[in-house]
């Protein structure tokens, strides 16, 4: 801890690497002519959390938001209703699970924190809802081939006939 005064400016009372531990309330008194001054100020210590999303093939997405202190507030674009799980840990950090089974191949998981100034977002692209799409292109394509192998026999067989 280092106490910086200096005369004209206001005083300071700097932590370097700030830890949980140094989490608390610190008091600070002045002695002056006039008398002695207390004044009592409370450190709380912000930590970020680490933001991951993870997506499965059946269209499950997992955002975690792992040992922030406060807890971190998780939503998804487009909105839905996820399942949140909060574990709380020892240090007082706060790991926030929340997953998410939307209908849309896009979704974006926004995680906010009072440790950030901005937002983080992370996407995730799924196949969810377009597991018909190839096997109809498949179909499409198969039949597409046999009209056009039939049409072809037919021109051979009947090549002599018409003329």
């Amino acid at each position: 801890m280092d106490w910086k005064s200096s005369p004209g400016t206001d005083t300071a009372l700097q932590i370097q690497q700030v830890t949980l531990t140094d989490e608390g309330c610190y008091s600070c008194e002045t002695v002056h002519s006039d008398g002695t001054f207390t004044r009592t100020y409370t450190l709380t210590v912000l930590v970020p959390p680490a933001v991951t999303l993870t997506c499965d093939s059946n269209g499950t997405a997992v955002c975690k938001a792992a040992a922030g202190k406060p807890a971190a507030q998780v939503s998804w674009d487009p909105n839905g209703d996820p399942r949140t799980e909060l574990e709380n840990h020892t240090d007082g950090t706060v790991t926030v699970l929340s997953i998410y089974s939307p209908r849309e191949t896009s979704i974006t998981c926004l995680v906010s924190h009072p440790a950030w100034q901005i937002s983080q977002s992370k996407e995730c692209q799924s196949d969810n809802g377009n597991t018909f799409l190839p096997y109809f292109a498949i179909s499409v394509g198969l039949q597409g081939i046999f009209f056009i192998l039939a049409f072809i026999f037919l021109c051979k067989v009947h090549r002599g006939r018409y003329v």
